[in-house]
């Protein structure tokens, strides 16, 4: 449980090299920020990085759909929750950007962190999750939720609209499910370019996570 206005949530599984620099950055630009780190069985120094710099950790089972699952069920009284991964590729710098997007429009639901306006079509991406990321976004607009980068791992999501979510994503679909369900709902979500930058440590998805992120995003927007 929170009292804190804003909350992050960082899943993490091995994320040694990033996740110390990850949380101090978010920590330098929002000191006050209560930050969940949500650990899915690291056997490397990840939890020990992270409890060293005095963040809350809780174990996890899964997937990262699991483990924001896990966090937002313990996450209460706040406005505000701020997901963000643990590799120190998404920069802290903009988040007082999209939290005044949330503050002065009470119809928005999340902002995301667009990579790709501000970065070449192949910068910090390989072609084949270029292609990817371009289909998939082709898919987003035929559903009628047109965005630049739905699959991006850092939005602040207003706590209100995702207060009665039960997320049913195990996996990297858990931001696909998230869009629907806030689309859904009638939320807006809006997005906010930002500098990707080179991963700090082993890459986990993979291509063939495309798969059921285009499955949830075909099923979960006729029945949610």
């Amino acid at each position: 449980m929170t009292n804190c206005r804003i909350v992050a949530i960082i899943p993490t599984l091995n994320e040694e090299e990033g996740i110390g620099p990850t949380i101090d950055e978010y920590k330098a630009e929002l000191p006050n920020l209560d930050i969940i780190v949500v650990d899915g069985g690291s056997i490397d120094r990840t939890v020990e990085i992270a409890r060293l710099r005095g963040v809350k950790v809780i174990a996890s089972r899964g997937g990262k759909g699991c483990a924001i699952s896990t966090a937002i069920r313990i996450v209460s009284n706040t406005e505000y929750i701020i997901f963000t991964d643990a590799d120190y590729t998404y920069p802290a710098s903009k988040i007082p950007e999209m939290i005044k997007i949330l503050d002065e429009n009470p119809r928005v639901g999340a902002v995301l962190g667009d990579r790709f306006s501000q970065n070449k079509p192949n910068h910090r991406f390989t072609d084949i999750y270029s292609m990817g990321n371009l289909l998939i976004k082709q898919l987003y607009r035929i559903r009628r939720i047109p965005l630049n980068d739905p699959l991006t791992g850092l939005r602040v999501v207003r706590w209100k609209a995702i207060k009665n979510w039960s997320p049913r994503s195990t996996g990297f679909e858990i931001e696909t499910e998230m869009n629907v369900y806030l689309a859904n709902k009638g939320w807006l979500i809006k997005e906010v370019p930002i500098r990707y930058r080179r991963r700090y440590g082993r890459k986990k998805l993979k291509i063939y996570h495309a798969l059921p992120i285009i499955k949830t995003l075909l099923t979960y927007s006729e029945r949610l």
